[in-house]
């Protein structure tokens, strides 16, 4: 069983698997962000990871569309390479890595609230509590590898947006770019 209490049943996976069916692929621009001053309610279904612990802005997309991106939405700046790499794959190959990829990023999310939360009572993570925790960081080395470096979201990046219907984000991967390089190299590396 993982942290999120799902992984292995067949009803969790069949699920998983409607969620990864309702995961929608738009390549698109930033046109605007704002951050969330409340937080929004728990997004929660059945066999189904938390995906929204609380909102953390709204972004606006070219066209108008809204999304919102949580503390559990994976943001990486693709390489010029993974970029090139990316875009060569068909878009169910796509769907598939990215979904995958996010639910991992999801659990490292839960693992990190979970040692934040120990750590102000003073306590600390038990062994396979630290184990998960040690596993899941594997885990961000190996997405790092594939998308590329975290990444702060400004304004005009292109971009690949992954999320639900509900509009929740999953993942957000920048196009590189020349002008997306110079943001990184000002602005740090942040998220």
């Amino acid at each position: 069983m993982s942290v999120l209490g799902i992984a292995g049943s067949s009803y969790a996976q069949a699920f998983n698997e409607e969620a990864r069916k309702g995961l929608l692929e738009k390549e698109t621009t930033i046109a605007s962000l704002k951050l969330l001053k409340a937080p929004a309610p728990v997004l929660r279904r059945a066999g189904v990871p938390v995906i929204q612990t609380h909102a953390n802005m709204k972004m606006t997309l070219d066209g108008a569309d809204e999304v919102t991106l949580t503390s559990r939405t994976m943001i990486y700046m693709l390489t010029k390479d993974n970029t090139e790499a990316f875009a060569k794959k068909d878009k169910e190959t796509r769907l598939n890595e990215v979904y995958n990829r996010a639910i991992r990023f999801q659990e490292l999310a839960s693992w990190h609230e979970l040692a934040l939360e120990r750590q102000r009572k003073g306590e600390s993570l038990s062994g396979p509590q630290q184990a998960g925790l040690e596993a899941a960081l594997k885990g961000e080395d190996e997405r790092h590898r594939i998308f590329g470096p975290s990444v702060k979201l400004v304004k005009g990046m292109e971009i690949y947006l992954y999320s639900d219907k509900e509009g929740i984000a999953y993942a957000v991967l920048v196009k590189y770019t020349d002008k997306a390089a110079q943001n990184k190299t000002k602005e740090g590396k942040t998220k």
